[in-house]
């Protein structure tokens, strides 16, 4: 066992030299296993911090209590203390929090299947974050019905207020014109802006797999794709006709540059999107829903998912 933990200590010097983090502070004693599995769960595992209140409000949210739920909710977005019980003191919460597994208040009431608990919390503007695809995934047809209206009218309401800006300045519209003088101006900024900002397709990516750390499901997983991943022919059938599909996914020897460096970057994620794609194309209930000739397509599919599985041996039994 020493000799184990003196091989830790070593291989950790080796990595803080690498990483350029080296200090003269002497090596923390790990010579305690126990200090040591405690020091290291500090750093590798951390719940969220909730307070006393939050934690009752997602008890609340959790066992169907509506009152309680309605209180927190209005009083941490500013509704008139007359309208709130002045018998229960509260303090204003985050409505958004989450709990040690990483569920907030929307994703409870969606596994619970409580619609009425739904409801309330999209009528306070929670962020709904993952919500349809965990209503997806739960299979909830009603829950997935509302986060979509609730969506539709959170669009609509944008484009009132961007059109209510259009009205309110009239004369910013005049910019449009090509004959003035001010649309040279801005065009020549925007590609002076263009040509300093080039766009890097490396960072989108890095950025997508650092974001698919924290997430419950991968970016590649749409709402769409996952409904084909669970064969449901209800939810399915909504998404398409809101004009959803799935993308064919590229080519495995395709030489884009998004291919090019999402294969340099993480491979393996690279060809388990793909496989997910597949997985939801081959789905027979998005079949059936999007094809003109089911048959002719299960056959058409049947020879290229063959050809994969031929190409990326590794994925054989997936494909």
């Amino acid at each position: 066992m020493s000799r184990a933990i003196q091989r830790l200590m070593k291989d950790y010097r080796k990595a803080e030299k690498l990483i350029g983090h080296a200090t003269n502070e002497s090596f923390v004693d790990f010579t305690n296993s126990a200090s040591f599995t405690t020091q290291t769960m500090v750093q590798i595992r951390r719940e969220p911090e909730l307070t006393q209140d939050e934690k009752k409000f997602l008890v609340a949210v959790e066992r169907g209590d509506m009152a309680t739920t309605r209180r927190y909710l209005a009083i941490s977005t500013g509704t008139p203390a007359a309208l709130l019980d002045v018998d229960m003191p509260m303090t204003p919460i985050n409505i958004n929090c989450l709990d040690p597994l990483g569920r907030s208040a929307l994703s409870i009431a969606i596994e619970y299947e409580n619609i009425e608990m739904i409801e309330l919390l999209l009528s306070y503007n929670v962020d709904t974050g993952e919500a349809l695809l965990h209503a997806i995934d739960e299979e909830f047809v009603e829950a997935v019905e509302l986060l979509l209206q609730h969506e539709d009218l959170k669009q609509q309401q944008q484009k009132n207020n961007i059109n209510a800006d259009n009205n309110r300045y009239p004369n910013n519209m005049g910019i449009i014109d090509k004959s003035n003088p001010l649309f040279t101006l801005a065009q020549d900024a925007l590609e002076k802006e263009k040509k300093e900002q080039q766009y890097d397709i490396t960072q989108k990516v890095h950025e997508q797999l650092n974001l698919s750390t924290s997430r419950s499901y991968t970016p590649d997983i749409t709402p769409v794709i996952l409904a084909a991943h669970r064969d449901n022919y209800e939810i399915l059938k909504i998404l398409l006709e809101r004009g959803e599909k799935v993308t064919e996914p590229h080519d495995v020897r395709c030489d884009c540059s998004n291919c090019i460096v999402y294969n340099k970057e993480d491979s393996l994620r690279h060809s388990r999107s793909r496989i997910n794609a597949y997985k939801a194309l081959s789905s027979p209930c998005y079949i059936s829903l999007s094809s003109r000739d089911p048959i002719m397509t299960a056959f058409d599919l049947n020879r290229e998912l063959k050809r994969l599985s031929r190409i990326e041996n590794e994925f054989k039994q997936e494909y």
